[in-house]
């Protein structure tokens, strides 16, 4: 392989799983200029892994998919497969694991910035199916049937208030799993006003202004799942409905029995009237 090639696999397997360029280039060339067995080997070495020996957090691709809530090795076996492209890796992912790796010599630029922002591509939303970014995504399905399922977060408002209308209880609506929601995301969602910034193109469907109603609903589910025992946030959580809607659900009910008790006095009342003539 020649040294420009050997340079431009070392940035991806560096990007990728937060080395140094040196030990990158290093591990190419123990490996014949091998991305794939290179970056087995970093993995396997340590050289990359979720938290080093200092507790620090695993940085660029892996940090991001491990941001998303995907297992460590999981994600660090779809990048090594994918030679550390982050969007490759993802749809890796997403489909189950049907995306052939790319050649060792591929040009695609890594997506080291995607770690920060958090801003990759996962889809179309399993709700109203416009594109979803990553950092948008404030509900997915926990993944039963081998892959995540995304939601925008005024997406997940408006299917909870339709199934609750529908009286079945809150599903993933590809697969029909059961959901999760993203504190950070939602919250963030919900601090920012549901006005956020977006694209020039327009704003996101992520950041639409969601209704009061749907607004309380989600403001419910974030006070619901709010934090684990310990104290310590987790990015993806259950979302127990007979907690969040059942109490909206339980409103309801009392508004009915109160028209039912209504009508139960009127047709007595009307009986009684009958009787009297």
């Amino acid at each position: 392989m020649a040294a420009s090639d050997i340079q431009g696999s070392a940035v991806r397997l560096s990007e990728a799983l937060g080395v140094d360029l040196e030990t990158s280039c290093a591990a190419l060339r123990s490996h014949g200029g091998d991305a794939d067995a290179a970056a087995a080997a970093l993995l396997a070495a340590g050289q990359g892994a979720g938290a080093g020996g200092d507790g620090g957090l695993a940085t660029g691709a892996l940090g991001t998919l491990l941001e998303m809530g995907y297992a460590q090795t999981e994600a660090e076996q779809a990048l090594a497969a994918n030679q550390g492209d982050l969007e490759l890796a993802l749809t890796h992912l997403l489909g189950g694991g049907d995306v052939q790796p790319v050649p060792a010599d591929s040009t695609q630029p890594a997506h080291a910035d995607a770690a920060e922002d958090v801003d990759v591509d996962v889809g179309d939303c399993a709700i109203c199916c416009e594109p979803l970014r990553a950092s948008d995504a404030a509900m997915r399905c926990a993944g039963g049937a081998g892959s995540h399922h995304y939601g925008h977060a005024a997406c997940l408002a408006q299917w909870v208030q339709q199934c609750r209308r529908d009286g079945v209880a809150p599903s993933c609506p590809t697969c029909r799993g059961p959901l999760q929601l993203h504190r950070r995301n939602l919250r963030e969602f919900l601090q920012q006003g549901h006005r956020g910034a977006g694209s020039s193109d327009g704003p996101s469907r992520g950041r639409c202004r969601a209704s009061q109603e749907d607004s309380e609903l989600l403001h419910s589910m974030l006070d619901q799942n709010g934090r684990t025992e310990d104290g310590d946030e987790d990015p993806w959580s259950d979302i127990n409905f007979e907690q969040v809607a059942g109490c909206i659900l339980a409103a309801g009910a009392v508004v009915a029995i109160g028209f039912a008790a209504s009508a139960l006095f009127d047709h007595f009342a009307q009986k009684e009237k009958r009787s009297r003539r």
